[in-house]
Parts: C-alpha cells; structure tokens; sequence
C-alpha cells in the first residue's frame, strides 16, 4: 500500500487516538515486538472497517525495523496479509489460542520480549457477546507468562464504558482491574500498559 504511516493512521477514524498511542509507545523500543491476533481481512473492509492494523504495524516495522507475528484462522485473510505486508511480518494460519501457547513457549527459551500485543481475532456479535469476550480472555491467557512491565496490550471492538462494556475486551478488562492494570485508552480500543 502507497502510504506513509501517517497518512494510514489519518485513515483509521475512531481508532486513530489509540493506534497513535501503540505507535508511539513501539518508538520508545528499537526493534520491538509486535504480535496480533486476526489479521487484516480484505481492501474492502478498509481502514474503518476493519483498522488494517496488519498494514498499519507492518508498515511501522518496515520504515522504523521491528517485527510483526500475526496469526488468523480463515486462509484467505492469510493470504491477503501476506500480500500486503513486507518481509518484517509473518503470518500464521492456525487457531490463535494454540499458537499464542506454542509462541509463548519459544520467546520464554528464547527471553524475548513483547513490545505490543494486539488481540483482535474471533468476531465480536452483539446479540451474543460471550464467544468473542471468552476466546480473547483465552489468548491472553496463552500468552501472558511471555508478557512483561513495559508491554502494552490492546483489544479492538469494544463499547460501552467500564460499567456497560461489551466487546471483545470485557474479560480481558475485567481481570487486568483485578490485578490492578489500569486503562492507558478507553474506547473503541481498549489499551493498557503492564
């Protein structure tokens, strides 16, 4: 895609604020580690419907170095991404939750590091909430002995405030105020700092 970073962040609506804030936040680290889950889908969906959030860190890791691991289920929005993307991302067709253990286990021999975690896999329904909400918990789960102070986690799709939320975040928030994680961003993306 023929765009500059900033002209793809300008792209992304409500999303906007908090992307600017995970991008500065990969500044502050040379050669960061991104990894997300749910890739980008089509052209169609764009910027605002989907977020492109593969193109967009992709696009950081290649003008600024870095990496992305991404991982998606559905083969043809794998093979889209990869289209898309440069040689600073990799892509993975599998189920998120047994990739993010297996990813988990090799960065800890490894002592790696997560700079940003970007969960938004599974789509979000409305009219019934809890698959999405439960599968998100379950990814964090997966991968959270790897995560460390200094990682950001964030989770596209939510709604509501802290009282009405519903979204892809709700249990992901639930247990990081439990364990006294406070929101770095509250709205569409939710996002917080370990």
């Amino acid at each position: 895609m023929d765009m500059s970073l900033e002209q793809m962040l300008q792209q992304t609506g409500k999303r906007q604020a908090s992307f600017e804030i995970m991008i500065n936040h990969l500044k502050q680290t040379p050669n960061p580690l991104i990894v997300e889950t749910g890739c980008s889908r089509s052209l169609q969906h764009g910027f605002h419907g989907d977020g492109f959030s593969t193109i967009i860190f992709d696009k950081y890791v290649e003008t600024h170095s870095g990496q992305l691991l991404t991982v998606d289920l559905d083969e043809n929005h794998v093979n889209f991404s990869r289209s898309q993307v440069s040689q600073n991302t990799q892509i993975f067709c599998q189920d998120s939750v047994t990739w993010l253990h297996a990813l988990n286990q090799t960065l800890l021999r490894g002592n790696k590091k997560i700079n940003l975690l970007y969960l938004d896999s599974f789509d979000f329904y409305p009219h019934d909430p809890h698959p999405s909400s439960f599968h998100h918990m379950k990814e964090l789960t997966a991968i959270w002995p790897c995560l460390s102070p200094g990682t950001m986690i964030a989770i596209d799709d939510n709604f509501g405030d802290a009282t009405t939320r519903i979204g892809k975040g709700k249990y992901v928030e639930e247990f990081l105020q439990n364990i006294r994680i406070p929101l770095v961003y509250d709205g569409y993306q939710l996002v917080w700092l370990l």
